[in-house]
C-alpha cells in the first residue's frame, strides 16, 4: 500500500507516504528495495514536500541497508542529490539539508559512491551541512564528509577552503548530546 501511495497522482499523499517511509526504516521495519526506486524518482523540487521526504527516508534506508544492496541505486541517487543541492533560490528550504544528510549518510555506507564526484557539488554539500539542526543528521552527514574527502582529498581545493569552514564553523553543540559524542569524527 505504501508503494502504492507512493505513485499517486496527488502530490500530499505522495509526502506521507515517504515520510512513512522513512518513519518504517528509522523503526528498523524494512520494506521491500523496490521503495528505494520510487523514492529517488520523487526527488524533485517542483513538489518540496515531496522531495524533502523522499530524501529523508532514503537517507534512512542509507542507514539500515548495506553498501552491495544500495549499489545499483547510487549512481543515480548521487545525480538527483547533487541536482538539489547545487539548486539556488527559494523554494529549496529543507531540501538542502536533507540532500546533504541523505549525501552523507550515502558516504558513510560507501564513501565511493560520492568521492568522485565530491568536486561538482562541494560547495552545496557544505550549504546544506551548515543548516541541518537535527544533531544525529548533523553528526551522520559530517562523518560522511570526512569519509568522503578522505576518499578524494583532492576535491578541497582553494575556492571551496571557505565554504569548508563555514560548514565546520556552523556546528553548534547541542545541551542534550547523543552518548557517542566524544566520537563524532571517528572511522570505523
Amino acid at each position: 500500500m505504501v508503494v502504492h501511495s507512493s505513485q499517486h497522482e496527488c502530490a500530499s499523499v505522495r509526502a506521507s507516504a515517504m515520510a512513512i517511509v522513512g518513519d518504517l526504516y528509522r523503526n528498523d521495519i524494512c520494506m521491500q528495495l523496490s521503495i528505494i526506486s520510487h523514492c529517488i524518482e520523487s526527488m524533485n523540487p517542483i513538489h518540496p514536500p515531496v522531495s524533502t521526504n523522499a530524501i529523508w527516508a532514503t537517507g534512512e534506508i542509507c542507514l539500515r541497508t548495506d553498501s552491495n544492496t544500495m549499489k545499483p541505486f547510487a549512481s543515480t541517487l548521487l545525480q538527483n542529490l547533487i541536482a538539489l543541492l547545487m539548486v539556488e533560490g527559494e523554494g529549496r528550504a529543507g531540501l538542502a539539508e536533507n540532500a546533504a544528510c541523505c549525501v552523507g549518510r550515502l558516504a558513510l555506507l560507501n564513501a565511493d559512491f560520492v568521492a568522485n564526484d565530491l568536486p561538482r557539488f562541494i560547495t552545496g554539500w557544505c550549504d546544506g551541512l551548515a543548516k541541518i539542526r537535527d544533531p544525529i543528521e548533523r553528526r551522520d552527514s559530517f562523518r560522511g564528509f570526512l569519509r568522503a574527502v578522505y576518499a578524494n582529498p583532492q576535491s578541497i581545493s582553494k575556492q571551496v577552503v571557505g565554504n569548508v569552514l563555514f560548514a565546520i564553523i556552523s556546528w553548534h553543540l547541542p545541551i542534550d548530546l547523543p552518548d557517542d559524542a566524544t566520537n563524532v569524527f571517528a572511522t570505523d
